[in-house]
């Protein structure tokens, strides 16, 4: 069996870095988005259970939509700035990992029909957007 080359693996690995700094970036400000929007600041309550603060649905859905571009911009700056010579090729496939994420968190969980269209079509331009503007810098 042959192993790819150097440059390839070191391609997988800075974005597999990427994915991994991306998918906490997401956590961590989902789980602010939780204390600030459910009752009694309990990260375990969920949305489906009716139990957000004011009943504003739209402000912690909303939340959970600028985690998520969050997320995918910030994979995408560090993959365009630890390997400027990446291709727009592996941003899609990152962003595409980040929507297959998203798919999982709706099948999991019942939001609105507008939420799961835009969650869905944010990773992928987020990602671009972020390693545009570090190759810009």
């Amino acid at each position: 069996m042959k192993l790819p080359k150097e440059t390839t693996l070191w391609k997988w690995s800075i974005i597999g870095l990427g994915l991994i700094v991306g998918v906490a970036v997401i956590a961590i400000m989902n789980v602010l988005n939780d204390l600030l929007n459910l009752k009694y600041g309990d990260p375990f309550l969920t949305y489906e259970s009716g139990l957000i603060n004011g009943s504003n649905v739209i402000v912690y859905l909303m939340g959970k939509i600028i985690s998520i571009f969050s997320g995918c911009f910030t994979a995408g700056a560090i993959i365009k700035f630890l390997r400027p010579t990446i291709h727009i090729k592996s941003l899609f496939v990152t962003g595409s990992i980040f929507a297959l994420l998203s798919l999982m968190d709706i099948i999991i969980s019942t939001f609105p029909g507008w939420y799961q269209i835009i969650s869905l079509i944010t990773p992928i331009p987020s990602v671009l957007i972020g390693s545009y503007l570090i190759k810009n810098q």
